[in-house]
C-alpha cells in the first residue's frame, strides 16, 4: 500500500511516522526544500511559513510534544519558532523520515483514479517548483492532506482599500518591524497574530491602532504559581469539572490579570466559544504604553478611517 502525504510540517511528519509503524509505504510531497511547514521562518518575502521572526509558541512543550518523542528538558517551556523547527528535525532524524520526503514538489491536483470505484485509489498530479511544465501523475492507494489551512492567507476586503495609498499586507507576510518604524499602523483583528504584532510594533511605531469588531478573552501563557496555563486548564480538568464551573474559573483567571470590561475587551461570547487570544504583553501595553489604542469598529468605520489617514501603513492581521 502506497500513500501520498501532502506537506512536511507537524501533521505530515507524524502521518509518515505512523505509516511506517503500520508497514505502509508513505511519501511526503513537500513544495519547499526543507521540513517544518508553517514554523519555518524565512526572511524572504513570499517564502517560509506563517511565523514572523519573533514568534513564540503559545502551547507549552509538555502539551505540544509528540507522545513518542518528548521535547528535550533543556528547551524553554514556550519555544521560539527556531526551536520548534529544531524539534521537528530531531523527530525526523530519530524515526528515519528524511529519505521518504520528496522536496520541491507542488501538488496541483488530487482526484479519484479511473478505477476508484473498484480500488479507492487516487491520482496525484505534481510538478517541480523549479519547472511547472514538468507535470507527473502518480496513482496512490491513499492520500493524507497534512498542509492545514494557514498556508493560504485570507485577505479581507473593506470599502476604501482600493483608494488607500499606504501599504497593506496580511500578517502571513509580516517578517519583522523593519519598514514600520515611526509609522502609524492599523492592525485589523484581535487574534494571536494581531496582538503579537501590535505589541512588537508598539516599540517602533509612532502609533498602533488595534481594530476589532468585538471583544475577546486574553489568556496568559502562565497560570497559577507560574505554571504553564495549559498545565492547569486542560482536557483533564475539563473532564472532571462541570463545564459551567470550568468556564467560570477560566473567566476569573483572565479577569484576575486585568478587567476586560475596563479595557474595552469584554466579550459577548463565552470564553471557549472561539479560539482564545494568548498574550502576556497586551494588558501591560494597554496600561503604560500610549502607542497602542483599541478601536471598536464596523467595516464602515474602518473605511472612513483609512480614507482620512492616507500615506500611512495598514497591516491586516486576521
Amino acid at each position: 500500500m502506497k500513500v501520498a502525504i501532502i506537506g512536511a510540517g507537524a501533521s505530515g511528519l507524524t502521518a509518515l511516522k505512523q505509516c511506517k509503524d503500520e508497514g505502509i509505504e508513505g511519501v511526503i510531497l513537500e513544495k519547499e526544500n526543507y521540513i517544518g511547514g508553517l514554523w519555518r521562518f524565512n526572511a524572504e518575502p513570499g517564502k517560509g511559513g506563517t511565523v514572523y521572526r519573533s514568534t513564540i509558541i503559545n502551547t507549552s512543550k509538555e502539551m505540544m510534544c509528540f507522545s513518542d518523542f518528548p521535547i528535550p528538558a533543556d528547551f524553554a517551556p514556550f519555544m521560539h519558532n527556531s526551536k520548534v523547527v529544531e524539534y521537528f528535525e530531531m523527530y525526523a532524524k530519530k524515526f528515519d523520515l528524511y529519505k521518504h520526503i520528496q522536496y520541491n514538489t507542488f501538488v496541483e491536483c488530487v482526484e479519484p483514479a479511473k478505477d476508484y470505484d473498484q480500488t479507492g485509489r487516487w491520482d496525484v498530479t505534481t510538478y517541480s517548483c523549479d519547472d511547472p511544465t514538468t507535470k507527473v501523475t502518480t496513482t496512490y492507494d491513499g492520500v493524507i492532506v497534512g498542509s492545514g489551512h494557514h498556508w493560504d492567507p485570507r485577505m479581507p476586503s473593506f470599502p476604501g482599500m482600493d483608494k488607500f495609498k499606504g501599504k497593506q499586507i496580511h500578517s502571513h507576510d509580516y517578517k519583522d518591524y523593519k519598514g514600520f518604524e515611526n509609522q502609524r499602523v492599523v492592525i485589523v483583528g484581535i487574534g494571536n497574530s494581531a496582538v503579537d504584532l501590535a505589541c512588537e510594533l508598539s516599540h517602533h511605531c509612532s502609533q498602533v491602532y488595534l481594530s476589532t469588531r468585538r471583544g475577546t478573552w486574553v489568556f496568559s501563557r502562565l497560570g497559577p504559581g507560574g505554571l504553564p496555563v495549559d498545565h492547569v486548564f486542560n482536557r483533564f480538568t475539563d473532564a472532571v469539572i462541570p463545564f459551567w464551573m470550568f468556564e467560570d474559573e477560566l473567566k476569573k483567571a483572565c479577569n484576575s490579570r486585568f478587567d476586560h470590561e475596563h479595557y474595552g475587551l469584554k466579550s459577548k461570547h463565552s470564553i471557549l466559544a472561539q479560539h482564545p487570544t494568548m498574550s502576556d504583553e497586551l494588558p501591560v501595553k494597554f496600561s503604560y504604553v500610549s502607542t497602542i489604542k483599541r478601536h471598536q469598529r464596523s467595516d464602515k468605520l474602518l473605511a472612513i478611517k483609512t480614507n482620512i489617514i492616507p500615506n500611512e501603513q495598514v497591516l491586516n492581521a486576521l
